[in-house]
């Protein structure tokens, strides 16, 4: 605006400019402000579809790490409780056994013998 108003002043000393040249020169300054304006616009909103894309993945990242976490969580259950069934398996299995390997008595005289032979052995 400063150069229109030194225009002005020019004009309206010297009588060169008419009054039409004038409304030009303001038409010419106006779309150069709209210009800028929608510059700034598009600027401004390429900065705000930027952050929000940049939160976006930010979001993103975070719910995936914390997906992995309880997974590998729920894994970790999954494995410590099949571990214990197998146990408890074994267990029911080796008293089923003893219990009929045992049955008889001299079954178990000579589990016995053999235990005490082991244990003078070593």
């Amino acid at each position: 605006f400063l150069i229109l108003n030194t225009l002005i002043k020019v004009a309206n000393t010297t009588q060169f400019i008419s009054s039409q040249h004038i409304l030009s020169i303001y038409i010419q300054e106006a779309r150069i402000e709209r210009d800028i304006l929608l510059k700034e616009a598009r600027e401004m909103k390429d900065k705000i579809v930027s952050e929000a894309k940049d939160q976006a993945n930010t979001e993103a990242d975070k719910i995936l790490l914390s997906s992995k976490e309880q997974i590998n969580n729920e894994k970790l259950k999954a494995i410590t409780e099949l571990k214990n069934q197998v146990a408890d398996m074994s267990i029911d299995i080796a008293e089923k056994i003893l219990r009929s390997e045992l049955s008889d008595v001299n079954k178990q005289k000579e589990l016995v013998a053999q235990v005490l032979k082991s244990n003078e052995l070593n």
